[in-house]
């Protein structure tokens, strides 16, 4: 009985071990530090004014090529959609390159929308 106890005691620990991560709990894996800055940026701009553009703003991340890549959608905006790398870098893609990732982008995930966000179909 003793030895059932000691290695029920064994497999509880060991599953506790192995389930820790190395990266703290506060942390949203799916969001690179530019992004969360970026979005602490419109959320404070949210928060003095909600009726200012970034209220009606969204993140998007997409799938091309093996890559990520996020995207800023705000259907007020005269702004152009602008695509950045993953190290938060704008692309500089030609036409024929946006044109591409625009029909071959695929995994769309939402990682941040303000509060009136209205996707426009």
């Amino acid at each position: 009985m003793k030895t059932v106890l000691i290695l029920a005691f064994e497999i509880v620990f060991l599953f506790f071990v192995a389930c820790q991560s190395d990266e703290p709990a506060d942390v949203n894996p799916e969001l690179p530090a530019w992004l969360e800055e970026r979005i602490q940026e419109d959320e404070s701009i949210i928060n003095s004014d909600s009726t200012l553009l970034p209220n009606y703003g969204a993140w998007i991340r997409h799938q091309y090529q093996g890559s990520y890549y996020f995207e800023y959608d705000n259907p007020l905006s005269s702004v152009f959609l602008e695509v950045y790398t993953l190290e938060g870098k704008l692309t500089g893609w030609s036409h024929a390159e946006f044109t591409a990732y625009l029909d071959k982008r695929c995994c769309e995930t939402y990682l941040w929308k303000a509060s009136k966000y209205m996707k426009l179909e």
